[in-house]
């Protein structure tokens, strides 16, 4: 009878083992990036190449949210402009998702999540037709932006905020113009 449990407590710690060295072992492989390279690492910890693919791996985390292979990828002229954006020969790419509508020759970065080219203004990727083409611009990397009309806090236009005088302070969150105080969009209630 002892001998039956011990050799059924031996089986199931052998057991237990294995299955947790080959948990340990995919984890160190998918922590490791299981054999994806960085398109450029300096710049981005999202984009990788694996097997003549292009692949996004939304902040680098390929154990908990593994990588989306972006299937219109070029990847002999693929190259990463920002953490988030990149492109090659055909497509402007954001979050490794194809930003529509894009004039690729005349697109240029305003910030990491500012852009625009010859026809829109692009926040996160997304094409904002609000937006004053013209006089659009990036406030440095903060969350803030303005044109003519309107000071912008990522996609929401902040109605109390007076964009000739607007200005974005070392937090990017918070901002101010010469009357108001801004923070996360919204006027700060100094009372």
């Amino acid at each position: 009878m002892l001998k039956t449990i011990l050799i059924i407590f031996c089986t199931t710690l052998v057991a237990g083992f294995l299955v947790i060295g080959w948990y340990v072992f995919h984890l160190f492989k998918a922590w490791n990036g299981d054999g994806y390279s960085p398109v450029d690492k300096a710049v981005s910890d999202q984009y990788y190449t694996k097997e003549n693919q292009v692949y996004f791996v939304s902040m680098g985390n390929f154990f908990s949210l593994g990588a989306r292979k972006i299937e219109e990828a070029d990847i002999s002229s693929f190259r990463v402009l920002t953490t988030e954006y990149a492109r090659d020969l055909k497509h402007i790419y954001f979050d490794g998702k194809i930003v529509d509508s894009v004039d690729i020759d005349s697109f240029q970065l305003l910030s990491r999540m500012h852009a625009k080219d010859k026809n829109s203004v692009y926040i996160l990727g997304q094409r904002e037709p609000r937006a004053d083409l013209q006089t659009f611009e990036a406030l440095g990397e903060s969350y803030y932006a303005k044109d003519k009309n309107s000071v912008w806090y990522f996609y929401d236009i902040v109605e109390e905020a007076d964009p000739q005088s607007f200005t974005a302070l070392a937090d990017p969150v918070e901002g101010e113009d010469q009357k108001n105080s801004f923070r996360d969009g919204r006027l700060v209630d100094e009372s």
